[in-house]
């Protein structure tokens, strides 16, 4: 997730002195260092924020025309400092560029082999001055363009990259590796960054290795993980990047490639019962090859972890504060937690706040939602503070 310039971060100092002049916060906040990195622990109860938010305008889920796209992602989205938006529409192999008011502006790239065209894309990311790089696995290549929308060059480092995330942040690029050991117990899921030619790992999650499975409904075999199994959950802007690697609430920092703070709420793990792992599964489904698993026999098969993990999202804005989704079930509200750059939490946004994928420069913020067609859309909010 980006976010640019200092409005948001204003506002959202307004809104915790609207919330917190009263009366002291109730939230202890505990600093130890531990081996030259910085665990800060915040205990205590959710403090809402008075945040409220005005819907503004969509984008996709058009028959057709340049918001004919409906699949979006953290991923396939980006906002350069001018508050354009871009949009990576896989499926049409090109980048869909938007001015702030959603006003089409351009269309980057085509379906093709040659030089700014692309085959199989699936990442993109934007920086600052509006360089748009897309990852195409069809070329294993970064394909760039440049901010007026001219194509630069196509840029391959080896990193043996297989998905699904990875995030182009200057020289650096940060993605998700996997290690599969089918005949081992365990297997790995890592963050690395790549630059100059060298990957290094930042994180790790350690899980058991995904059994192959056979789902007689839809007569194949997969590997099929555990309903609320955890993972790798991370996100990088500028030198910074933020991960969660397990279960329990803990937020690592890293600052120039090293652990440097490790921010934490004191929220257990909430348990798993098969009703709970049934509704998450009638809610999301699982299918292959288009054939979808009952839930059911999905259940039935694969099996549900032992706990939600309290992280599921979380994303850091240029000035360094954190925002964390916290795990829950289909059909609930994900309470979205805010920290400062030092880790200080700094309250909880009210029940069914949408969750940024995009800060634009003006404050807004973008959310992925979908519609009563069930259809993704990149929806625009402005943000508001409540002052009564």
């Amino acid at each position: 997730m980006r976010v640019w310039g200092r409005s948001l971060r204003s506002l959202i100092v307004l809104v915790l002195v609207g919330c917190a002049a009263d009366a002291p916060s109730p939230i202890k906040v505990e600093r130890v260092d531990s081996a030259g990195v910085e665990v800060v622990t915040n205990r205590g109860a959710d403090q809402i924020l008075a945040w409220s938010f005005e819907r503004e305008f969509a984008l996709g889920g058009e028959d057709d025309g340049p918001e004919s796209f409906y699949l979006v992602s953290p991923t396939t989205v980006g906002v350069d400092a001018e508050g354009r938006i871009y949009v990576l529409d896989a499926t049409s192999r090109h980048v869909v560029v938007f001015d702030a008011d959603g006003g089409y502006l351009r269309t980057l790239g085509r379906e093709g082999g040659g030089p700014g065209e692309l085959t199989w894309p699936s990442n993109m990311s934007v920086a600052l001055d509006g360089t748009v790089s897309v990852y195409d696995f069809g070329k294993r290549a970064l394909v760039r363009f440049g901010p007026g929308g001219e194509i630069r060059d196509e840029l391959r480092p080896e990193i043996g990259y297989q998905g699904p995330s990875l995030r182009v942040v200057g020289p650096d690029i940060y993605y998700t590796a996997f290690q599969h050991r089918q005949q081992e117990p365990t297997s790995f899921q890592r963050l690395m960054v790549w630059r100059d030619g060298e990957a290094r790992e930042l994180a790790q999650l350690e899980h058991p290795t995904t059994p192959m499975v056979s789902f007689p409904s839809c007569g194949f075999t997969f590997p099929a993980s555990p309903v609320f199994a955890p993972t790798l959950v991370w996100d990088a802007v500028a030198d910074v990047a933020v991960a969660n690697r397990g279960v329990d609430y803990v937020v690592d920092v890293y600052r120039d490639g090293r652990l440097a703070l490790s921010v934490r709420r004191d929220i257990a793990p909430r348990a798993v019962t098969e009703a709970l792992a049934l509704r998450q599964l009638e809610a999301q489904g699982r299918s292959i090859n288009n054939c979808p698993i009952p839930a059911e026999e999905y259940l039935q098969k694969a099996g549900h972890a032992p706990v939600i993990p309290v992280v599921q999202g979380v994303t850091i804005e240029l000035g360094g504060g954190l925002w964390v989704r916290r795990g829950h079930v289909a059909g609930e509200a994900a309470p979205v937690d805010i920290f400062g750059g030092d880790g200080t939490y700094r309250g909880t946004l009210p029940a069914g706040s949408p969750f940024p994928v995009l800060f634009l420069p003006d404050g807004r913020i973008a959310a992925i939602e979908k519609d009563e067609m069930d259809i993704m859309r990149l929806v625009v909010y402005r943000t508001g503070i409540d002052r009564t």
